[in-house]
């Protein structure tokens, strides 16, 4: 036998004695053996003192449910349902937690051993959570009875909301045309009172109109639906202020306050709350370079302070009903920029058509006004239901 091959022989052996080793260390740590056979199979527990007898008398274990329901729960709520484990056998019957993926708490599961006869109350609490709003989990519980070392327990559950906005939380009117009526519908349901009542309507003053249409039964639509909805509708008034525009509108209902069970006297009803946001573009608009409309934001750019800038808007209202329309005054903390209104006389379309001509003059000294420390400016006319324009300049004369 030549030197390598004597080696690898001495290489080999020494291999499987460290494997050999760590495999009888193992078993010792395990507490048993890792091999067994089929029979031995039976009695098979993970802890030693959970093993039964290999002769008996033996424990048998009893339940009355392999499956726990707890139905429908609000966040918030604490949902307990219970069962009842015996032992029917005719030894001490132990029992441990065993494999848990549940995200519910067991109380009552006993340290001592169940004797022969006797039954415990076992306790399942679950608090619902909407993030994860289906409860389907299994919860295992171990025992020494060697028909059944493994009772895996069914855990199921929904989570639903007490009350749910369609849109969610804010309602978009959008930019409002001024020609005809503008109107959002939007929709509440509740999981928790599908029967619900929506008794009055907040608006707090804002100048909106709110009507609400309860679930309609002969409505084929509504009818489909899992929950009953009620209809909300916004309309805006006239009189809305141009520009941007977020008003809270409440919803009082008689769908009852789960905050409140320990009140004394009842509960109350639950007020939904939801933001109706948008904008009024108005009667009139402004056209040309640097005129951003979605931010009422005018911006004149970089220059030099030295050659100034002037430019020049289109402004139109675009009111036929107001063609005589005057503009009363311009006002602005944007010194030293100049602004100018002429209207055209020759304008044959709907409305009336300015040339607007803002100016910052050349030789001033240099200054740079945006973001929050941007120039405001208002337009005043004797329009009857847009008496003021306002927007922001942003410029920087270096």
């Amino acid at each position: 036998m030549n030197s390598l091959t004597t080696r690898r022989l001495i290489l080999a052996l020494g291999l499987s004695a460290i494997f050999g080793g760590a495999f009888y260390l193992l078993s010792l740590f395990r507490g048993g053996p890792i091999l067994r056979d089929a029979n031995e199979e039976l009695y098979s527990v993970p802890n030693a003192d959970m093993a039964p007898s290999a002769k008996g008398p033996w424990p048998r274990v009893g339940i009355d449910s392999e499956l726990i329901e707890f139905g429908n729960g609000l966040e918030g709520d604490e949902l307990v349902r219970s069962v009842t484990l015996r032992n029917d056998g005719e030894a001490p019957l132990r029992v441990r937690s065993g494999s848990v993926a549940c995200d519910c708490e067991l109380e009552g599961l006993p340290t001592e051993p169940i004797a022969p006869g006797d039954s415990v109350e076992l306790k399942y609490i679950w608090r619902p959570i909407l993030v994860a709003n289906e409860l389907r989990q299994p919860y295992e519980i171990v025992t020494n009875d060697p028909q059944k070392p493994r009772i895996r327990l069914k855990i199921q559950g929904e989570a639903i909301e007490l009350y749910r906005i369609l849109p969610d939380k804010e309602w978009k009117l959008q930019l409002l045309s001024e020609v005809g009526r503008n109107v959002f519908i939007g929709r509440v349901a509740s999981q928790a009172k599908p029967d619900f009542r929506v008794t009055s309507v907040d608006v707090g003053g804002a100048p909106i109109d709110v009507t609400v249409r309860p679930p309609n039964p002969e409505d084929a639509a509504a009818t489909a639906r899992k929950d009953p909805v009620w209809e909300i509708q916004v309309s805006v008034r006239p009189e809305m202020p141009v520009g941007t525009f977020d008003f809270p509108i409440i919803l009082h209902t008689d769908i009852p306050d789960v905050t409140q069970r320990d009140r004394v006297g009842g509960t109350t009803g639950v007020d939904v709350t939801v933001n109706v946001t948008g904008r009024r573009k108005g009667p009139f608009r402004i056209i040309g370079k640097g005129w951003y409309e979605e931010r009422d934001l005018l911006s004149l750019g970089t220059f030099p302070a030295a050659t100034g800038r002037s430019q020049k808007y289109l402004f139109f209202c675009e009111d036929a009903a107001h063609r005589d329309i005057q503009i009363q005054k311009i006002e602005s903390d944007a010194d030293p920029l100049k602004f100018e209104l002429r209207k055209d006389e020759d304008f044959k379309g709907r409305g009336a058509k300015f040339e607007l001509v803002v100016t910052f003059p050349p030789g001033e000294n240099p200054t740079s006004r945006r973001e929050s420390n941007a120039a405001t400016v208002r337009i005043l006319t004797d329009h009857p239901t847009c008496p003021e324009i306002a927007f922001i300049c942003e410029y920087t004369a270096s």
